[in-house]
């Protein structure tokens, strides 16, 4: 964005990779950790609206606020952190290509 770039930053999506031994979420996969950084996300972006969008991946992928394998008979994700090909295709690159290309071409 230096250089008059336009800059799209994505909000983590909440994760799941596994559980402690004692049942817990290992830290990184907390929603209110993950919360915390798409606030600051927000609030860095903010300061910079000319050139800075955000685009909310968590809530496409986390519908209600809360981690999910599947969407509408979907499994979007593989391990609890990547997606599937499947949900890309057909979820995910469906919702985010239309706003790249429209924040490319200025819309």
């Amino acid at each position: 964005g230096k250089r008059g770039a336009r800059v799209v930053l994505l909000t983590a999506p909440y994760t799941k990779r596994a559980e402690r031994a004692d049942g817990r979420l290992y830290h990184e996969d907390k929603p209110e950790r993950v919360d915390a950084w798409n606030a600051l996300l927000r609030r860095v972006a903010a300061q910079q609206t000319d050139l800075v969008r955000v685009l909310d991946l968590n809530a496409l992928v986390c519908p209600d606020g809360k981690f999910t394998w599947s969407i509408d008979g979907l499994r979007i994700r593989s391990d609890g952190l990547h997606f599937t090909e499947r949900g890309v295709q057909r979820l995910i690159a469906p919702w985010l290509l239309p706003q790249l290309a429209a924040i490319a071409y200025g819309a």
